[in-house]
Parts: C-alpha cells; sequence; structure tokens
C-alpha cells in the first residue's frame, strides 16, 4: 500500500492488530484508519476514536488525519506505554488473565506482594534521577495493559514521553492509585513524580524486567526515544467533536 501510494490503509480489530499494521505504516504518508474490534482499543481511546462502528466507519470517510509520535525500546517499536519494575510482570499476568489463563492474576498477586521498590538511575534529556521506585512508566498516550490509566495527560503528538516514577508506595496503595486514576482522576499522588523527555535510559543495580505495550523487553538497561509525528493516522475532526458538544 505505501509503495503503492495509497491514501490509507484501514484495520479492523484490536491493539494487536492495529500496532502490527502501524509499523508497516510508519515515516510513510499513507494513513492509518482504525474500526474497534478489540476488547481495550487502547490505541483508538488515545486519539479519540468512537467504538461505535457506524460512528468509526464516518470518522474514516470524513478523512481527516493527524501525525502521532511512536516510540522505540532498545529497538522495539510502541504505541501505548512502557513500563521498567512491577507494572511489567503484572501486565504480563493481565493479558494472560484475559486469554483464559485464569490462574495467572494469582501469579500477578504474588508478584505485588513480594516486590520491593528498586534503585535505578533515570536518564532524560535535562538530567539523570537516582532513586528507588515500585514502578517507572514511559508513556506515549494515556492507556496500555487491559485499558490501565497510566498518564492522564500524555498528547501523542507531543514529541515527548510523559514519565512517572512510583516511589514510596505500599503494594495497596499503588492498586488504589491506578483505581482512581481510571475513575477519572486527573492529578496525580504526591508520591508519584512526572517528567517530560524525548529519550530516557533507565539502568539499574539489579536487571529489572521491562516491556512496551505486549511486548517483553527482557532487564535493565533500557534506552526510550520518542520518534515525532512518526504516524499519520485518521482521527475525529476536533471542529467536528467541538461543535457536537
Amino acid at each position: 500500500a505505501v509503495a503503492r501510494g495509497y491514501d490509507a490503509v484501514v484495520g479492523v480489530g484490536g491493539d494487536g492488530t492495529v500496532g502490527c499494521i502501524a509499523r508497516e505504516l510508519i515515516g510513510s504518508a499513507t494513513a492509518l484508519g482504525v474500526v474497534p474490534g478489540g476488547s481495550v482499543m487502547n490505541i483508538a481511546r488515545m486519539i479519540g476514536l468512537p467504538r461505535e462502528l457506524d460512528a468509526a466507519f464516518q470518522t474514516i470517510a470524513a478523512g481527516h488525519t493527524r501525525k502521532i509520535d511512536v516510540g522505540e525500546a532498545n529497538g522495539q517499536l510502541f504505541f501505548e506505554a512502557a513500563s521498567v519494575g512491577l507494572n511489567a510482570p503484572v501486565f504480563e499476568a493481565g493479558q494472560r488473565f484475559d486469554a483464559g489463563e485464569y490462574q495467572s492474576i494469582l501469579q500477578a498477586i504474588w508478584v505485588a506482594i513480594r516486590y520491593r521498590p528498586a534503585r535505578m538511575a533515570i536518564r532524560l534529556d535535562d538530567g539523570t534521577i537516582v532513586t528507588r521506585a515500585l514502578i517507572v512508566t514511559v508513556a506515549n498516550g494515556a492507556y496500555t495493559g487491559m485499558g490501565f490509566t497510566v498518564a492522564p495527560a500524555a498528547d501523542p503528538g507531543d514529541g515527548v514521553f510523559d514519565i512517572s516514577v512510583f516511589r514510596r508506595f505500599s503494594r495497596t496503595g499503588l492498586l488504589l492509585h491506578f483505581a482512581r486514576i481510571a475513575f477519572g482522576r486527573k492529578s496525580y499522588s504526591p508520591k508519584v513524580t512526572t517528567h517530560r523527555s524525548r529519550a530516557v535510559h533507565i539502568s539499574s543495580v539489579h536487571p529489572l524486567p521491562c516491556r512496551a505495550d505486549s511486548f517483553d523487553l527482557g532487564m535493565t538497561p533500557v534506552t526510550f526515544v520518542c520518534q515525532h509525528a512518526a504516524l499519520n493516522i485518521i482521527t475525529p475532526d476536533p471542529d467536528a467533536v467541538a461543535a457536537n458538544e
């Protein structure tokens, strides 16, 4: 489609299907259209695409496009968010639970109970942070995993990641924090420090698990780079949305 100069390619499915198509369109003028067909649809949510099929088709037919950023982590492309620390094994267990491996929820609880904050160095555009944290998230969009809201203010077109460092949380406190964010709270706990950076490098004394979207990245160290305006995607026309509000 790219070689033939097509205006758009439309993907019908969930985040996995949409992500596979998007990787082939990065850096081209061919736009990605999304028809939601999955259970979570983080990518569709982060660009404001309606879940209703008729509305999604109308959006594609209107043809309004914008450029969004794409993340890269040790060579692996991602669209939603990446994480280092406790997030990685818990999100993996959540995906297995959604696939029908229901015993994985017990594994997630066991991992969360045993996990301790780890010492790590986080190098950003404007300096390096050395801290102990349960989780560090590197977000391109607001949502990841099974629909978790990890960065409510993230803009996938601003050229930088939203980085959140979850420090002095108890495991229960961390779960409560994510629940409150998921139910609409837009502000973070004081125990979360937030930063914005185009590039992020995370290293640790002891190797820590890393994930980006649904991909296992292995262990730290890991480098994240934001590829600004790398993907052309069909989105609702913001003027039309505002007129209907």
